[in-house]
């Protein structure tokens, strides 16, 4: 990616990533993470979480691996302790990137804390200028209008967005017929459209419908010997809601 060979350069960059539950997001950050990595990056990744946002900065400090205590004002500084510890995030990233280029990878942003967003509000304008890469992840189906003021913020400073968006037709043919190892009949094919091209829901359709053993290849087609749908599907719906 572009921002990641920017980078590597010498130069930040900032990739914004939304879309609904099950889209990949979270698999597209693993993918930028491993291919980082493999290129002598130095990786900072994380995930906000519910009962996490309690906890000031908490996505950005566990990402580095910093304690969730320390860096508080000390009396007689300049500043506040919101300034106190945004210099020592600075300070981490900086001491980071004297040595390699670092991605910091952050998930389900929609979770993060006020004072996890506000950091990410400042940080990466203010490294811009080193090899610091950040990408940055959340669910636009999830609640959190401040993670969306973030994002939009971010992208007005020239950050990269993208919407991952369901599969096409075309793709979940594909999906499919791997799958079975044949091209889907029709009545597959109905079956599958009900996940409205969610990749995570297609896996486990696939998968469900591969455990239960109620597809089979005949005449060169893969199709239906049952409409059930799998346990795999009542069980992530269940989860879901």
């Amino acid at each position: 990616m572009l921002f990641r060979s920017r980078a590597a350069q010498g130069a930040g960059g900032v990739l914004l990533v939304d879309g609904e539950p099950g889209a990949g997001k979270s698999r597209l950050l693993h993918e930028c993470a491993r291919a980082a990595e493999a290129r002598g990056f130095s990786l900072a990744t994380g995930a906000g979480d519910q009962l996490g946002r309690t906890i000031p900065y908490y996505t950005l400090l566990t990402a580095l691996r910093q304690p969730l205590t320390g860096g508080e004002h000390q009396p007689g500084e300049p500043g506040g302790p919101v300034a106190s510890r945004l210099d020592a995030l600075h300070g981490q990233l900086l001491a980071r990137a004297a040595v390699a280029p670092v991605l910091v990878c952050l998930d389900d942003l929609h979770w993060a804390s006020q004072a996890s967003l506000l950091a990410l509000r400042v940080l990466p304008g203010q490294l811009a200028r080193h090899p610091v890469a950040w990408v940055l992840a959340r669910s636009a189906a999830r609640p959190g209008r401040t993670a969306e003021l973030l994002f939009t913020a971010l992208e007005r400073d020239g950050a990269t967005r993208v919407t991952l968006g369901p599969l096409g037709d075309d793709a979940v043919t594909d999906l499919l017929t791997d799958a079975f190892g044949a091209p889907p009949d029709d009545q597959l094919l109905a079956l599958a459209a009900g996940a409205a091209g969610n990749p995570a829901l297609l896996t486990e359709l696939t998968g469900g419908l591969r455990d239960e053993a109620v597809v089979q290849v005949t005449g060169g087609q893969a199709g239906l010997v049952s409409a059930r749908l799998p346990a795999r599907i009542t069980r992530l719906a269940q989860h879901r809601l």
